[in-house]
């Protein structure tokens, strides 16, 4: 099912997404995808279904390395198994969960320039002996290629306050690089973590998480992408349930290229990477573990995303992490097209799913009462679906106008306010931006017209001539934004944003989407993006190519089942 995007083809033959003839620089990206629109008539039509309900997987990254020379581009999808909830409903949340185990790409750090650490022609760096008399185990892992198991040994390299740190034997880790990992998890992440989200199940009862440091098997040969680590809710459960289990609260966590010691910039990714993951094991000891259902996926990768701010850059203290708001800002192949991550992996770009999830967490919290602590309440929410947020955040955020007792309006206004917010950008204390966060972002605007499809959740903006009269069609909605305020009723003048308030949870068939109509004063294809100023922060000048490269995690969640 290849898609044209004017010499970028996306080979879904094999998975992952190869785009092989993809520019190696992009700086002129608008002028080179004049024209772009057009080519992607039908696209979200055409892969209506493909992207969410991938049965065969998981993902198979063993084409991916190699292709196209230097750390060549590629997507991968989320793949997500819907379970029949009439067949089952006499099986518990939790064995319904480990029976409908799903592969969801879960992309944790954009590296802007090269392969991190490594480059593609460097060999695996050569492992040093074993330490002997250090204490091994054998545990069982999975190759995210085909989804199989098998035994690995490794050595205990360090037991900190709340971790302990083994290594596979052929990884090359010394005792003092476990030592290090210890340190930093038990310094800067473990608390700052479960602090903001919850508890983790102490499965073993050693009062520690285990961080299994191994070379993932994910078909990595030295460019391309590579799974930079994994939390398999399996291993918390009993092996008389579950034989491969290792019985233990763990993290998997690559070290081949994902670890390199002597590189600060590789390093920070890894311990991001971690915070990103203790998320997911804090996520499903709070919800599977107590008899509930875990989040909608865009909720739990949301709320990692969020894990990863409050980790920031290693030294106590939360950060925003840029390479988030640069993919938006670099627009990607999707983002101006509205993608984002309510309907997640549904357009073949996870960076952009990443992206526009970060943001809108970071609205929520930047916007809540109590700071982060919204996170937290969200993971306690009854709810699963949307309505863990707009409960939450009726609570949280006052400003909002939300009726509490109307969550698909409630939702459509935090949409609607969300997307306001991410092009007017006020610095003030209004809702339409990020306060005095250092966070300038690019205004993505779309012509050519007259209509361009949009999933539930997704948004664009486009330019309004004079003026426009729209009535709002099924989950179609309008708004017009003119300076600093935005008309929920026209004739619209300004900006024209254009946005689909549909729900959705996991549970739900792949969602189709729906025709939007779009202002069209704009010439033709994509406008360049108009640059942001935010009270100092400059958004810097597109002159960076997209990534060229970029490690993911896999998390194997639970399926669709939701009470």
């Amino acid at each position: 099912m290849p898609v044209n995007l004017t010499g970028m083809p996306v080979n879904l033959t094999g998975m992952p997404y190869n785009l092989t003839g993809m520019p190696d620089n992009l700086t002129g990206m608008p002028d080179n995808l004049t024209g772009m629109p057009d080519n992607l008539t039908g696209m979200p039509d055409n892969l209506t279904g493909m992207p969410i309900n991938l049965t065969g997987m998981p993902y198979k990254l063993t084409g991916a390395a190699g292709e196209g020379g230097a750390c060549s581009v590629f997507r991968v999808l989320a793949t997500i198994r819907y379970s029949d909830y009439n067949e089952r409903k006499g099986e518990t949340p939790m064995k319904q969960t480990i029976d409908t185990l799903a592969l969801i790409a879960l992309v944790a750090v954009l590296a802007l320039s090269g392969c991190p650490g490594n480059s593609p022609s460097d060999p695996p760096p050569a492992p040093p002996t074993p330490v002997p008399n250090l204490p091994t185990r054998t545990f069982r892992a999975i190759r995210t290629t085909d989804s199989s198991w098998y035994s690995l040994t490794a050595q205990q390299l360090a037991v900190g306050t709340h971790c302990i740190v083994y290594a596979e034997t052929t990884a090359g880790i010394t005792p003092a690089m476990g030592a290090a990992v210890a340190a930093k998890y038990d310094t800067y992440i473990h608390n700052q973590i479960t602090g903001a989200f919850g508890d983790i199940d102490d499965v073993d009862g050693n009062g520690r998480i285990i961080i299994l440091m191994l070379d993932i098997i994910d078909g990595y040969t030295g460019s391309g992408g590579f799974v930079a680590g994994y939390f398999h809710p399996i291993h918390m459960f009993d092996t008389s349930v579950y034989p491969v289990s290792n019985k233990a609260d763990m993290l998997f966590m690559d070290t081949y290229p994902g670890f390199n010691f002597d590189n600060p910039a590789v390093m920070q990714d890894f311990y991001s990477n971690i915070a990103h993951e203790l998320q997911h094991l804090i996520e499903f000891s709070e919800a599977y573990l107590k008899d509930k259902p875990e989040k909608d996926i865009w909720i739990n990768e949301g709320l990692s995303l969020g894990a990863e701010y409050i980790y920031g850059n290693g030294t106590g203290s939360p950060v925003q992490q840029t390479s988030r708001i640069n993919y938006f800002n670099m627009a990607g192949p999707t983002i101006p097209y509205g993608n984002n991550f309510f309907v997640w992996g549904n357009r073949g770009d996870p960076l952009a799913d990443y992206a526009t999830a970060y943001l809108f967490f970071q609205w929520l919290r930047i916007h809540a009462s109590n700071d982060t602590g919204i996170y937290k309440e969200i993971v306690a929410s009854p709810y699963v679906d949307y309505r863990a947020v707009t409960q939450t955040a009726k609570n949280r955020i006052a400003a909002l106008s939300l009726s509490g007792t109307d969550d698909a309006a409630d939702w459509e206004e935090i949409l609607r306010t969300w997307f306001a917010a991410n092009y007017i950008q006020a610095s003030s204390s209004s809702l339409y931006g990020y306060k005095k966060e250092k966070i300038a972002l690019y205004r993505h605007l779309l012509s050519g017209g007259p209509t361009t499809p949009l999933y539930p959740g997704e948004g664009v903006y486009s330019e309004i001539g004079s003026s426009i009269l729209l009535s709002d069609s099924g989950n179609i909605k309008y708004a017009g934004i003119s300076g600093g305020t935005v008309r929920t009723t026209g004739p619209y003048t300004g900006t024209l944003l254009t946005f689909n308030a549909g729900l959705l949870k996991d549970s739900d068939p792949p969602p189709t989407s729906e025709p939007g109509t779009i202002a069209s004063s704009v010439a033709s294809g994509l406008q360049a993006s108009v640059q942001m100023s935010l009270n100092g922060n400059v958004a810097p000048a597109i002159t960076e190519p997209l990534p060229t490269s970029y490690p993911i995690h896999v998390h194997f969640g639970p399926g669709g089942f939701r009470k």
